[in-house]
């Protein structure tokens, strides 16, 4: 019992570790933007990749 607790834990740094680098180290193929919001003391903030293909507008 002590061997698969051990196993599960292992499992899950490797996943949290994989989902970090996915989300966090790829590079995006459309280029990056932010989109503000500031209205009555609050800020919003979105940071997205816009879409785009080379020589058509989208």
């Amino acid at each position: 019992m002590k061997i698969l607790r051990i196993i599960l834990i292992i499992l899950a740094v490797l996943a949290s570790v994989f989902v970090f680098i996915r989300f966090y180290y790829t590079k995006s193929f459309s280029p990056s933007s932010t989109a503000e919001f500031d209205k009555n003391g609050l800020n919003i903030t979105v940071d997205y990749c816009q879409p785009s293909k080379k020589g058509i507008l989208l």
